[in-house]
């Protein structure tokens, strides 16, 4: 079972596991998966844990580190309730518990913003980073046909990268408004597409077009430490 703090979360995994990166998962999307999502981590008791059916014997738990200063500093403050963790060796985000007999891995989000301040929606932007232009290449596909014929530049992919990396940001901030947080920059390159949608499906979206076109690599290096996290919970132990 995957608890963590908001869609955008939900939707890429749901991807990944689709694709085969996050193997021997069947995920499904019960009834009440609002109530498995955008859970404050104090939510995540042992009772609550313990409530939880039978056959739930792993959990995985997704949180973004936000400001505090280390992942570990994030699980003292935020997670202490569930007992002592253990971090993971060689990786200082990923740490692991036994509760009443359950198996719960916690991977703490740690891509960081333009303010310091550490989330999910970093990872995409890596994600973005490593594509380079080849990401609006693959996005501008799946464009309403009335925006990609208004199209007169044949390096359209090359003007839309560089207007949603650099010349909105750009703007702003040579306007005294900087963009502060990684959902901001987001946001700049969905408005470059001209895509009146969330940074939800933009992130779903992104993911799916760069696994379709072949961008297997990227993905698995952007979101290499949840992968990893996710590998250790199948495997089933906590060292």
């Amino acid at each position: 079972m995957i608890y963590c703090e908001g869609r955008t979360e939900w939707h890429v995994i749901r991807k990944l596991n689709l694709s085969g990166i996050l193997q021997n998962a069947l995920i499904t999307q019960i009834g009440d998966a609002d109530a498995h999502i955008k859970n404050d981590p104090s939510s995540i008791t042992p009772q609550f844990l313990g409530d939880r059916p039978q056959g739930w014997s792993k959990f995985l738990l997704i949180y973004d580190q936000e400001n505090y200063s280390t992942p570990q500093d994030f699980v003292n403050q935020r997670f202490s309730h569930l007992g002592p963790w253990i971090q993971i060796t060689g990786n200082s985000n990923i740490f692991c518990t036994i509760l009443n007999g359950r198996l719960v891995y916690l991977h703490v989000n740690t891509a960081p913003s333009p303010n310091g301040y550490k989330d999910f929606d970093g990872y995409l932007l890596d994600l973005i980073n490593r594509l380079g232009p080849q990401a609006a290449q693959i996005l501008f596909r799946s464009l309403p046909s009335y925006i990609r014929n208004a199209v007169v530049s044949s390096n359209i992919e090359n003007a839309i990268h560089q207007i949603g990396t650099q010349d909105i940001p750009n703007l702003m901030a040579s306007n005294g408004f900087p963009i502060q947080r990684s959902k901001g920059h987001l946001y700049a390159y969905i408005t470059a597409l001209q895509m009146s949608k969330s940074h939800v499906w933009f992130a779903e979206k992104l993911v799916e077009a760069a696994l379709q076109n072949g961008f297997i690599d990227e993905v698995q290096r952007a979101f290499a430490t949840l992968i990893e996290a996710w590998n250790r919970l199948i495997q089933g132990v906590c060292p």
